[in-house]
């Protein structure tokens, strides 16, 4: 890949706080022309603050930005935009409600006179380019989150930018996708676009980016040429001393079986599954975005309609029409989409942990705050949540804290299985392990887990079973002595 060495971009002496935090302290960036730079640190580094900073979305308290050794300042997204910097957001601004080309073209057409023959052309042409397989006529809130990003990705893709930011765009994408994304952005840095790539997924940094820069406790640490620097200097850099590998924890798994599922089909299960769930199990789900593992959890979870099969959950007949049931029954589920399925981003920690058992806090028919606080302190202390206290705004929180909010939230009444739909999206490595290990002790202590994630090596690390599956239906159990990487990524990708 060719490189014009041409400082392009450079941002110097940010500094950003927000009430009680400093976010960004002196922090320095420069990016070439036609360079993939990559942009890491732990959750909480100032990753996103600085490239909010960049793309309009927020301003600095101080210092400079310049591109093309002008400086600039911008005061909304739309000013950046112009500019020629463009963002993909790892939180959607996609229209639900919307069609996929719609969505692409959304806010750049002319409102009196629109030709949807050729808005439609367009969208199929920007989504061949890209080698996204969706109908541009499909509503967006029909389709995955993975889909989803990827319409993201190809709204910005579309325009002429000359820097493209990508917050975690490979967080919902299969190793197919991956891989086309990739090609595509070659070609932009071909053609002479830079890209600042943010993302915790290190293998993916080594293949596609020229450097990186590392941002630790909103200050710069280190930038290194990928080629001459390994994974665990950059790790180190990032967050310490973090061992990057997992202990295997969970040795207490029974035979009983507390879930076994025959012939289960529902509205988003088009074809029949069937498997089953051991007592203190950890069970992983593999497959490419679209094989159907979400679809799965949500209709176990009372989120489908026209749910059909034999379900037994723990001896007892299992057909929820809704989460409330599923509750009630003793299964909870952690969704892929925090932000808009998992928390309540306006309320305080102690708010979206005590939701979950408002009966239990009651006292007289009232809230007791006393009581709220103390199960709140207690699920916080438990779960290793990192809040000032339990009244800030879980929306001030880090990505993994959370997460670990939504665990706490579900589990300060007693379940018995947990669902786990792409639990450690977007957040660091420390995190990552912090999540693994809630996962290990709470199956330790008697919980049964279904677990799907995009990431393999995350279901190798914990899983005690992975079933494979491939275009909606399980075509393998590999039990965890036979675990192999390649073979199963075979498996899934039909090879």
């Amino acid at each position: 890949m060719e490189r014009v060495d041409e400082c392009y971009f450079e941002a110097r002496g940010i500094c950003k706080s927000f009430p009680g935090v400093v976010a960004l302290d002196n922090v320095d960036l420069q990016i070439e022309k036609g360079e993939i730079h990559a942009l890491i640190g732990a959750n909480g580094a100032g990753k996103s603050t600085i490239i909010k900073i960049i793309s309009g979305v927020q301003s600095a308290d101080s210092g400079t930005m310049l591109l093309e050794g002008k400086e600039v300042y911008f005061r909304n997204p739309n000013q950046a935009f112009e500019a020629g910097i463009g963002t993909v957001f790892q939180d959607f601004e996609l229209a639900h409600n919307l069609t996929v080309a719609e969505n692409i073209f959304l806010g750049k057409l002319n409102s009196n006179h629109i030709n949807w023959k050729e808005v439609k052309s367009r969208a199929v042409d920007i989504m061949d380019k890209l080698q996204i397989k969706i109908d541009p006529e499909e509503i967006v809130g029909n389709l995955s989150v993975g889909e989803q990003q990827m319409i993201e990705i190809a709204r910005v893709m579309y325009h002429d930018v000359k820097i493209l930011i990508m917050d975690e765009p490979t967080s919902s994408l299969s190793n197919e996708d991956v891989k086309r994304l990739f090609e595509l952005m070659r070609r932009l840095v071909n053609q002479g676009v830079s890209i600042i790539y943010v993302s915790h997924r290190m293998e993916e940094i080594y293949e596609i980016s020229d450097r990186i820069t590392v941002l630790r406790d909103g200050k710069l640490n280190s930038v290194f040429k990928t080629k001459e620097t390994s994974a665990p200097e950059v790790i180190k850099a990032m967050v310490g001393n973090v061992s990057y590998e997992v202990e295997h924890k969970n040795k207490n798994i029974s035979d009983d079986v507390i879930l076994k599922v025959e012939d289960l089909k529902s509205n988003l299960v088009k074809k029949p599954v069937s498997f089953e769930l051991k007592h203190q199990e950890i069970l992983g789900i593999a497959g490419l975005i679209g094989s159907g593992r979400t679809e799965i959890l949500t209709s176990l979870y009372g989120l489908a309609d026209n749910l059909e099969g034999n379900i037994e959950f723990d001896g007892s007949t299992y057909k929820p029409r809704t989460p409330k049931e599923a509750l009630d029954s003793g299964m909870a589920m952690i969704p892929e989409d925090r932000h808009n399925s998992g928390t309540f981003p306006n309320l305080s920690v102690k708010n979206n942990i005590s939701i979950a058992c408002i009966d239990e806090i009651k006292k007289h028919g009232f809230i007791s705050g006393k009581k709220e606080k103390a199960v709140a302190v207690k699920a916080i202390k438990k779960f290793g949540v990192k809040t000032p206290n339990p009244d800030t705004l879980i929306s001030n929180l880090s990505g993994g804290n959370q997460q670990k909010v939504i665990f706490a939230k579900w589990l300060t009444t007693e379940k018995k299985i947990l669902l786990l739909d792409e639990p450690t999206r977007g957040i660091d490595v420390r995190a990552k392990a912090e999540i693994y290990d809630i996962t290990s002790e709470l199956a330790k202590e008697g919980l049964s887990v279904i677990l799907v994630s995009s990431e393999l090596k995350e279901l190798m690390d914990i899983c005690d079973r992975i079933l494979v599956l491939k275009n909606g239906e399980f075509i393998s159990e590999v039990n965890r002595e036979d675990f192999d990487y390649n073979t199963i990524t075979e498996m899934m990708m039909g090879a």
